[in-house]
């Protein structure tokens, strides 16, 4: 649940679940979902753990199947980075940009005044709006 314009201006349960975790009120485990950045290692059991709860990457039991799996991906990166095209930071300032007119644009749908800094308790009541007093499923 990272972060996207799309996400953000789409999803009425992302406004929820980020006011409830803003305050500690989105429990365990949904609550590691709101985080602004995922973990840098992430390692499942997927046979016990197939929703993904347990991050095992720093568990001491599994740091040999985490270097075998680490052996294996930097063998790999080697023909993968190969034909890599770097993206330049002017690409990289685009797409942000985009990102930013897109969103913008999504959330005057649901009340004209509202811009970028919105907050996630006035969306929400759009959304609520939007939702609870509809009858018409295609808006």
């Amino acid at each position: 649940m990272q972060l996207s314009s799309y996400k953000k201006g789409q999803y009425p349960a992302f406004t929820l679940y980020n006011i409830l975790y803003k305050k500690g009120e989105l429990e365990s485990p949904f609550n590691q979902f709101m985080t602004a950045t995922k973990p840098e290692v992430e390692l499942y059991d997927l046979k016990k753990d197939p929703m993904e709860f347990l991050n095992l990457a720093d568990s001491k039991k599994h740091q040999k199947i985490k270097q075998l799996l680490f052996n294996e991906l930097s063998v790999n990166m080697v023909a993968f980075e190969k034909n890599m095209i770097v993206e330049r930071a002017e690409t990289i300032l685009k797409a942000k940009e985009s990102s930013l007119n897109y969103y913008r644009k999504l959330i005057k749908k649901y009340n004209p005044t509202f811009d970028e800094n919105t907050s996630d308790e006035d969306l929400l009541k759009a959304w609520e709006m939007k939702l609870l007093n509809s009858t018409n499923y295609e808006n």
